[in-house]
């Protein structure tokens, strides 16, 4: 609000002082003018610069006529700021009056001695008459801007006294202007001794303006503009107070944090203390742990790819009819045509060497086709990947019997079909009816692969997946089940289902044996253009799977373009250089080495030399294989293996399966 009125202020002095300013110019030359009554155009310039001149002042009484609504409060700045610009308006009028009354003197009044021709009086009456009337006319505008600026001053003195008494504090400040030197002052000469002070007397001698005098409606709007001022100077105060309560309390935090962070700095500055006094002792433990890891590395590697090299069982068990060493040893391999390096050296090639161990007196290889159905295997690949995978077992060194004899399968392995067995699926619903739900959704297999396949790919197949492995081992009264890291699990439910066989029947003791679980600790073949993935059919580069049947070229473009590093030297870590591990570990399964002495023998070389040697033993050792497959192929001698296997293992199953439902009531008409 106080910009508004200063900017107004300021816009009406300046107006207001172009105005005296032009006023003086006229006055001071007006009395150098011709008065003669032959000079008609001089007092009509004269009248008409009047009277735009006491327009102007009515437009800037008008104006201060609204700035005096805003100004009438006990602030002192402003009531000054509306003093300056009243004494202004009046000296602007008492400038009117003078040029006023110097126009006056242009009217020469016709004397009683003039001679002139009636005709020319005539006209010079008229002229004088009209100068007359315009005189009139422009002192009576002036008389209507002195009683407006007259009640003007009167209100807003009345204003000011009425708001002087109503807040209780009368001001007693004075203040002096010069009055206007004029003679004709109207403000000078106002009989209204309240409004002397505001153009050059003190307000102590104002007499004091009863309320009474004020309309009602004014009276009213003085009161509610004055309460609206009580009422937000208490706002005011108590936002202050507010505000001084919350700088308080901002204060009083702040020393808080302050304190906090002392303390805080204190504590770290404790805490870096220590871990600088520990950086040496965890650096020297990781010397020390390194030191360890590079003495056992060898001996490690050596142990797990030897394990399947020793007997598989330490301690062999007797039989009691014969006296002589009896296993049996189930494992299987899903069908999915030829294999890779993977599936030779993790389970096809230590399977080739089972059979001829002493302590193992049979060996059943089966062929899992109904597990691949899990995998959405189409009906006419299935026969096709069932008989590739068959020719290459025999053609990697699996002698499988010819007969249905089963004590005649000493060294020999009995290879058939899963499907070729009706008793699998038979026994899979017998347990499923002892197996919850709840333990088979907790298996982490399941949950892997429901989470990646989702609720609508994934199959119920899938969820008893579990239940029929545990029967394929069941069936045949298995003994030791080599298996891998990840179907340890499967093999605890499969050993946990046959103690509640047991405990429910007892006789069964002779048909359905808790099996021992053998972990296969082989190191794994990794793709060799992904050496962190292991070799897989369904995951990784082809270019990086090394096939069976890969042709001698094939196999040498596949081992030149698998991925090691920059690393000049040769070294053996598998955790941070896995693509040279990878081929050190191929090289090593291919010469039947130990890790040890495979690292010993290629360390020496460079990378090219050791991808060179790689690709030597793989040749060495698949030509051979690939040879006796074709062989095979032609030969047509690996149906009637599975013919043979299949009634072998029907044998077995369909004994044990009868006794198994006998147990559990299930009447028995069997021939």
């Amino acid at each position: 609000m106080s910009c508004d009125i200063t900017k107004v202020f300021t816009s009406i002095v300046r107006a207001l002082t172009a105005t005296e300013t032009s006023l003086s110019r006229k006055t001071s030359t007006a009395s150098s003018l011709d008065t003669r009554p032959g000079v008609a155009d001089v007092f009509s310039d004269r009248a008409i610069s009047l009277r735009g001149e006491l327009t102007t002042v009515r437009k800037h009484i008008a104006n201060a006529g609204e700035l005096s609504l805003a100004l009438a409060t006990n602030d002192a700045a402003r009531q000054r700021m509306y003093h300056e610009l009243a004494k202004q308006i009046n000296q602007a009028l008492d400038q009117c009056s003078i040029l006023l009354a110097q126009l006056k003197c242009l009217v020469v009044p016709l004397t009683s001695g003039t001679a002139e021709a009636g005709d020319e009086a005539s006209s010079k009456t008229q002229l004088q008459l009209h100068r007359e009337a315009v005189c009139r006319s422009l002192e009576d505008f002036l008389k209507v801007l002195e009683r407006a600026r007259d009640e003007q001053v009167t209100t807003y003195c009345r204003r000011l006294e009425l708001t002087s008494r109503l807040s209780g504090s009368v001001s007693t400040d004075s203040y002096s202007y010069e009055s206007s030197s004029s003679p004709t002052s109207t403000v000078r000469n106002r009989r209204d001794r309240g409004n002397a002070w505001l153009f050059g007397g003190s307000k102590a001698d104002a007499e004091a303006l009863p309320t009474s005098s004020l309309p009602v409606e004014e009276l009213k709007q003085l009161e509610m503009e004055n309460a609206e001022v009580y009422l937000r100077f208490l706002s005011e105060k108590n936002e202050i107070q507010q505000l001084g309560n919350q700088i308080a309390e901002i204060g009083r935090l702040q020393a808080m944090v302050t304190e906090s962070l002392i303390e805080q700095a204190e504590m770290a500055q404790h805490i870096g203390e220590k871990v600088v006094g520990s950086t040496e002792l965890v650096r020297e433990a990781n010397e020390h742990v390194r030191q360890s890891m590079d003495r056992t590395r060898g001996i490690l590697g050596r142990r797990n790819f030897g394990l399947l090299q020793k007997p598989i069982l330490s301690a062999s068990k007797t039989d009691h009819v014969s006296g002589q060493n009896s296993l049996t040893v189930v494992t299987g391999i899903q069908p999915t045509g030829y294999p890779h390096l993977g599936n030779y050296y993790g389970m096809i090639k230590p399977c080739v060497r089972l059979q001829y161990d002493s302590d193992v007196s049979r060996l059943f290889l089966l062929l899992a086709d109904l597990h691949a159905l899990t995998k959405g295997s189409a009906d006419n690949s299935l026969s096709t990947s069932t008989l590739q995978l068959a020719s290459a077992l025999i053609a990697c060194g699996i002698n499988p019997v010819l007969s249905s004899d089963v004590l005649s399968s000493k060294g020999k392995s009995i290879i058939f079909p899963q499907s070729s067995v009706i008793g699998h699926c038979e026994l899979t619903w017998i347990l499923s009816s002892k197996c919850s739900v709840n333990r088979l959704s907790h298996l982490p297999q399941w949950r892997e692969k429901s989470e990646a396949l989702g609720t609508t790919g994934s199959s119920v197949g899938l969820f008893t997946y579990p239940l029929l492995q545990a029967a394929d081992i069941l069936l045949y009264s298995a003994d030791v089940v080599p298996v891998g890291l990840d179907q340890v699990t499967h093999l605890e439910l499969t050993r946990d289902l046959a103690r509640i066989l047991l405990t429910q029947s007892p006789s069964l003791c002779d048909y359905l044996k808790v099996p021992d679980v053998r972990v296969t600790e082989l190191p794994k073949v990794h793709n060799l253009r992904l050496p962190t993935k292991k070799m897989s059919k369904s995951f990784g580069p082809e270019a990086g799977t090394v096939w069976l049947t890969d042709p001698p070229d094939v196999i040498k473009t596949k081992v030149e373009r698998a991925q090691t590093d920059s690393i000049r030297e040769l070294t053996y870590d598998p955790e941070y250089r896995p693509g040279v591990a990878n081929l050190i570990h191929i090289f090593a399964a291919a010469k039947d080495l130990p890790v040890e002495v495979a690292v010993d023998k290629l360390t020496k070389l460079t990378k090219v030399d050791l991808k060179a040697a790689v690709i030597d033993a793989l040749v060495e050792e698949l030509v051979p294989i690939q040879s006796r497959l074709r062989q095979l192929e032609i030969s047509g001698s690996v149906e009637e293996a599975l013919r043979a296997g299949s009634r072998a293992a029907n044998q077995v199953a369909s004994q044990n399966l009868r006794k198994i439902m006998e147990a559990f009531g299930f009447p028995s008409y069997y021939n």
